[in-house]
């Protein structure tokens, strides 16, 4: 398991690395994020009665997410 979460890890951080060329730059990611978010994050979201329409909420909901992880 240590190894395949290290070649896991390895992956990611040359992909990281690399440019973004091709058909993807100035992609707007919005509506996929939104979906993500709401697919993941559901239940979670109805409970605190949170809408997510923009790229406003996105950025909110993300950083009270990673703020209750420095708790």
């Amino acid at each position: 398991m240590a190894a395949v979460a290290d070649a896991l890890e390895a992956l990611a951080r040359d992909v990281a690395t690399r440019p973004l060329a091709g058909p993807w730059e100035g992609y707007d990611t919005t509506s996929t994020d939104l979906a993500t978010m709401r697919a993941g994050l559901g239940p979670l979201l109805v409970s605190q009665r949170i809408e997510l329409r923009d790229r406003g909420d996105i950025e909110r909901v993300a950083a009270v997410l990673l703020e209750g992880w420095r708790l």
